[in-house]
């Protein structure tokens, strides 16, 4: 029996009652948009029809520490074409720059590039490998186009999400395991486009 992280999110973090960037014409025109003609991870799919665009909060009890959060975006978000290309052009630039192109990633709309859904105020973006069909995508967390820059889970988007909420992920730059946390929200306030 296999575990369906969405409502597992659900019952740690409530969504909003009235979530943005929930619009099937806006999704529909944006698959297109951007050719993902197998379209995304059902499991996506599900979490932006309850939680729109946003971000997650972790609250910490630990003094002149504010909570972490993350953008994530809803595929019907009217600008998420944009923030493709957006992500495209500086991770290529830096690969160009850098001449990193031996790192086995991949961009979006490179044979299975990296497709972000995420970044946090940090730079750090929050992307699938896009091989195969959508229900197969791991999530890579991308740092720098760079060696030892990135991170890539045996998982899907909605496992990634539950065990980073619940501090069950092995983290290589967020090792906030002795943090204790106090709770766990989603807002609606997004601060990338």
């Amino acid at each position: 029996m296999s575990i369906d992280y969405v409502a597992e999110i659900q019952k740690i973090m409530p969504p909003p009652a009235n979530p943005i960037d929930v619009d099937p014409a806006v999704l529909q025109r944006n698959l297109e948009s951007l050719k993902l003609t197998s379209g995304l991870p059902e499991d996506y799919l599900r979490y932006a029809t309850l939680y729109g665009s946003g971000s997650p909060r972790i609250h910490y009890d630990e003094p002149g520490l504010g909570p972490h959060s993350w953008d994530f975006w809803s595929p019907a978000r009217p600008t998420y074409p944009e923030i493709v290309a957006d992500f495209f052009d500086t991770k290529n630039q830096y690969r160009e720059a850098m001449e990193t192109f031996d790192i086995p990633l991949g961009l979006y709309p490179e044979p299975g590039g990296l497709l972000p859904f995420g970044v946090d105020n940090s730079g750090v973006w929050f992307t699938w490998k896009t091989i195969g069909i959508p229900k197969g995508w791991n999530v890579v967390v991308i740092y720098a186009y760079d060696y030892d820059e990135y991170e890539e889970f045996d998982m899907g988007f909605s496992e990634f999400l539950f065990q980073w909420l619940t501090k069950r992920l092995p983290e290589r730059h967020w090792n906030t395991a002795e943090w204790k946390v106090t709770g766990i929200s989603f807002s609606q306030n997004i601060y990338f486009r």
